[in-house]
């Protein structure tokens, strides 16, 4: 496919993982085929929208609407009107548009560093694109958080394809999540490799969800989690807390 369903292209600056406080330019990609139960980007979960909506200016926070889908040589116009040359592709899942991606990465100029952010479990997607990502973010999706099926399979795959770059791990608990899935992260991380980066996130409350892990769980929970993985953090979602983007 050669071109894209897109939900927004805005300028920020990023509020998850190991580039917290970065500046960064976002495209964030239409449809997601998880439905985790705290996502905080319903809208960007239908595979199909009519339009999308553009930062006018950078950090103007004033968008303008226009229709999808959208051509390569259409993105990179939209990017032209922001300086910043450090990309977040993020959604939704990306990687649910693998053939625009494979036709559009190479298009962009050299200078961009791509940042991808992935639900981690599409790993025959991901070798697709990865000679064009410069840094994977990648999620594990505990069951017992995202009230979904496990995919622990899948993300191993993924994250040893992954090695091949810069890469980190972004892992959303709640008041429910199960040490039997933070028992599998474990293991996880010290059988592919024990000093990748993991940043624990608790999840933020929205309008249908409202179980954000409490003070004693999280506790509880990195306490359990940091006695087998070196590189462990506990970090909530910055731009919720300063009103960002």
């Amino acid at each position: 496919m050669t071109h894209a369903v897109l939900n927004e292209i805005f300028s920020s600056y990023q509020g998850e993982g190991a580039f917290m406080g970065r500046p960064q330019v976002f495209v964030r990609f239409q449809g997601c085929s998880q439905r985790c139960r705290w996502c905080d980007t319903q809208a960007a979960l239908p595979s199909k929208r009519s339009i999308f909506r553009v930062e006018k200016t950078p950090q103007s926070m004033i968008f303008e609407d226009y229709p999808n889908p959208v051509t390569p040589q259409q993105l990179n116009t939209f990017l032209s009107r922001f300086s910043d040359r450090f990309l977040s592709l993020t959604g939704g899942e990306p990687l649910d548009q693998i053939d625009f991606l494979e036709t559009w990465l190479p298009t962009l100029h050299p200078d961009y560093e791509i940042l991808l952010e992935t639900a981690g479990t599409h790993p025959h997607l991901l070798e697709r694109i990865l000679s064009h990502i410069h840094i994977v973010s990648m999620d594990i999706k505990l069951p017992s958080s995202t009230g979904e099926k496990s995919h622990w399979e899948e993300h191993r795959a993924f994250l040893e394809k992954s090695l091949q770059k810069k890469l980190y791990i972004k892992c959303v608990v709640t008041e429910d999540t199960h040490d039997d899935d933070l028992f599998q992260l474990s293991s996880l991380i010290r059988e592919v490799r024990s000093n990748i980066p993991v940043y624990i996130q608790p999840a933020s409350p929205t309008p249908s969800f409202n179980d954000s892990p409490g003070q004693k769980s999280l506790i509880r929970q990195m306490n359990l989690l940091k006695k087998e993985i070196p590189r462990i953090f506990l970090i909530p979602q910055l731009h919720k807390t300063m009103g960002l983007l």
